[in-house]
């Protein structure tokens, strides 16, 4: 079987960049690919676990992947909490309370997506004994997943449409990577992508008019998939899709004619130049945009490790927010825009923390978890 992705194609382009500078400049388990800048690799195929013995005293939870419900109440987020080496979905309230372990199978279950309405939550696993992912759906309060999807061959990354009736997902069951819908109920899902090229990471706009995607530049099409337009047209490999709240931009990370040099742009969906927002000689990845569109996160090593920076969505002026090893999973901001759920720590042994927009109150999202944070660095 060929890999979800396998089929990547990517160039450095020599030359002159056509990045738009923007106006004041500050100086990414799953490590990134450095040839592609490709963040949060995909998992390896794996056969589903048997249940392992109840962890020791001494077990040190592996947490990661935090996403927070629509009202802001709660954080989901994978774990190996239960049983050692086997993940789960959990979610947890931000203000303090026990974790819920809202899946309980002994397959891997992981990219945890919340429903709009904030009454399910869509996942990946590979519970059916297959050796590839399908996409379910859950109650957000436990229960009996639905599978959605019933396809046998590499079906990732669940999207939910605004109005919550539909998933867009990537899948390679064509041979290689294609966007795909299919009602967030079940049923037979629709191809969307028919290029050859291996299209990823797709992601709705915020009215639900469109799908954005990768496919080493960053496309749009509408969301019946006709009308799939190049928006980027700067030298490099695009990436890490991410609609600004008014669907008017997208931000987008680039790997340019430097390797290994990624830096965050932001490109009009209806056309112009992209704007380039960072300009530091590190890896600047994963941008999600606040709320309220004014800032948008994004993870750098510019100080030498992977950690959480804010921007303004305008000048791209950064400001670190929390000196803790970021891990190579999604962090997300709060509804509200005021703090940022995200994973620390080294593989097997990631927590989730939460830190406000501003820098300030870095805590961890579980009480149990509070003695790790005793010595902290102080943003600069």
């Amino acid at each position: 079987m060929t890999p979800l992705g396998a089929s990547w194609h990517y160039a450095l382009i020599a030359g002159a960049s056509l990045w738009v500078a923007a106006g004041t400049q500050g100086h990414a388990d799953q490590a990134p690919s450095h040839a592609t800048g490709e963040t949060g690799s995909r998992p390896a195929v794996v056969a589903p676990t048997q249940h392992a013995a109840a962890p020791s005293e001494a077990w040190l939870a592996d947490d990661h992947a935090p996403t927070w419900s629509p009202d802001g109440t709660r954080v989901a987020f994978v774990s190996d909490r239960d049983e050692p080496g086997n993940r789960d979905i959990y979610t947890a309230y931000t203000e303090g309370s026990a974790p819920v372990r809202v899946t309980t199978d002994a397959s891997v279950d992981h990219q945890p997506a919340w429903s709009p309405d904030g009454r399910r939550i869509a996942f990946v696993s590979n519970r059916d004994g297959s050796y590839d992912w399908e996409i379910y759906v859950v109650d957000a309060d436990g229960g009996t997943p639905n599978n959605v999807t019933r396809h046998e061959r590499g079906d990732q990354r669940p999207a939910w449409s605004p109005d919550g009736k539909r998933i867009a997902f990537e899948s390679n069951r064509a041979g290689h990577a294609d966007v795909y819908v299919v009602d967030a109920d079940g049923g037979e899902a629709t191809r969307l992508t028919r290029d050859g090229a291996d299209d990823l990471r797709p992601q709705w706009s915020p009215d639900g008019e469109s799908i954005a995607f990768t496919r080493g530049d960053i496309f749009v099409m509408d969301a019946d998939g006709s009308g799939a337009r190049n928006v980027t047209s700067t030298p490099g490999y695009h990436a890490d899709v991410a609609w600004s709240p008014d669907g008017r931009s997208i931000a987008f990370m680039s790997l340019t004619a430097t390797p290994g040099n990624w830096d965050v742009g932001v490109v009009a969906v209806d056309g112009g130049p992209a704007r380039r927002l960072t300009k530091d000689g590190g890896r600047d990845s994963r941008p999600v945009w606040s709320p309220d569109g004014g800032q948008i996160a994004f993870a750098s090593d510019r100080s030498g490790s992977p950690e959480l920076f804010v921007m303004d969505a305008d000048s791209g002026a950064p400001t670190r927010i929390a000196a803790q090893p970021l891990s190579a999973d999604p962090f997300a901001w709060s509804p509200d825009g005021g703090r940022i759920a995200f994973a620390s720590g080294t593989y097997g042994a990631r927590r989730i923390l939460v830190v406000d927009a501003d820098g300030g109150g870095l805590r961890a999202l579980l009480s149990e978890d509070r003695d790790a944070l005793s010595t902290v660095a102080a943003p600069k």
